[in-house]
């Protein structure tokens, strides 16, 4: 988290953050704060996986979702019909309060 504060520091506010897990955005959040800065304000902070304890945050972290049980799905169909999966199956964005929208 040094090297996420540091960088912060040298790009300056007005920075987005896209975590690859949302536990990895809990730390961003500890760091923007830490440095006295403001979610979405001065930092917007994005994380992945989209799990339900993401809305506890202050405030709530916006998340992707990759729908792994459509994923799951969709896989155990093409094996059990031996053919390739042709359905593309797109991220879901759930905004919240950690990004703002310009």
């Amino acid at each position: 988290m040094e090297k996420l504060a540091l960088t912060m520091k040298d790009v300056g506010r007005n920075v987005g953050i896209a975590c690859s897990l949302d536990y990895l955005a809990c730390s961003a959040y500890r760091v923007t704060r830490k440095m006295g800065w403001k979610i979405p304000e001065d930092a917007g902070i994005t994380g992945y996986n989209n799990n339900p304890w993401v809305r506890v945050f202050d405030p709530p972290l916006t998340s992707i979702s990759i729908q792994e049980e459509e994923i799951g799905k969709e896989t155990a169909l093409a094996i059990i019909k031996n053919r390739r999966m042709s359905k593309i199956i797109e991220p879901v964005l759930f905004e919240r309060g950690s990004t703002e929208r310009r």
